[in-house]
């Protein structure tokens, strides 16, 4: 196979219904999955096109873990399309469906990697900012969470050994624990509250 072949229903195809591309893209999954024995660049363009729909579609339906496996057989097909005019626009959509299908699977450091790439494509790009923003959150709150369950564990471990071995550590050993514990369980809440007044 070295260009498009007839698909099935591709005439009755709506592209603007979400479950519509879902059926058609299951249709045809086959010549889908098949991608890499194309050769000829507008076929290549066209079913590049298809998987990223394909992947909104999913979005759509908040089937995000199907998302991934499809963006890898773009990112494979990207390259064979690196000197066409429509490289940019295809590989910006690319990075915005990773970056979002990242973000709502919760990995915000993959998905940074991604709304990183557009900001230096787009600097001046609002949706990308705030997208950046929101995950620069997500990372920063789930680093303090670490914190707060390593405070955590100091009070349970100094309480443990005390009632268990009675052994213990002295006042400051759970203090340092429940400022840990505190600080990072309710520093989003704080950084929160401080930006609505920094924004007064």
């Amino acid at each position: 196979m070295t260009g498009k072949r007839e698909l099935i229903d591709e005439d009755k195809v709506n592209w603007n219904n979400k479950d519509s591309i879902i059926e058609f893209y299951n249709k045809n999954l086959l010549y889908f999955n098949n991608f890499n024995l194309l050769t000829d660049i507008e076929s290549i363009i066209d079913i590049t096109e298809t998987k990223l729909a394909y992947c909104n579609a999913l979005e759509f339906r908040h089937k995000y873990s199907m998302i991934l496996p499809v963006l890898e057989h773009i990112e494979n097909l990207l390259p064979k399309i690196k000197d066409s005019d429509d490289y940019d626009r295809i590989y910006e959509k690319y990075l915005f469906n990773k970056g979002f299908a990242f973000e709502r699977l919760k990995n915000f450091n993959e998905s940074q990697k991604c709304f990183d790439q557009l900001l230096k494509m787009h600097p001046d790009d609002e949706l990308y900012k705030r997208w950046y923003r929101s995950n620069k959150n997500a990372i920063w709150a789930k680093q303090f969470k670490i914190i707060g369950y390593i405070g955590a564990s100091i009070v349970f471990i100094d309480l443990a050994m005390e009632v268990i071995f009675h052994i213990k550590f002295g006042k400051i050993v759970p203090l340092i624990g429940l400022f840990l514990g505190l600080s990072g369980f309710f520093m989003e809440d704080i950084k929160n509250y401080w930006d609505k007044i920094m924004k007064k």
